[in-house]
């Protein structure tokens, strides 16, 4: 379960640091 947990928390990591850049290059 640790290994999902971890998984979780990266995706959920890159999808607001893409967010976040989308929102300042667009």
């Amino acid at each position: 379960t640790d290994k999902l947990l971890i998984f979780l928390a990266l995706a959920l990591f890159l999808a607001t640091v893409l967010y976040i850049l989308k929102k300042r290059l667009f």
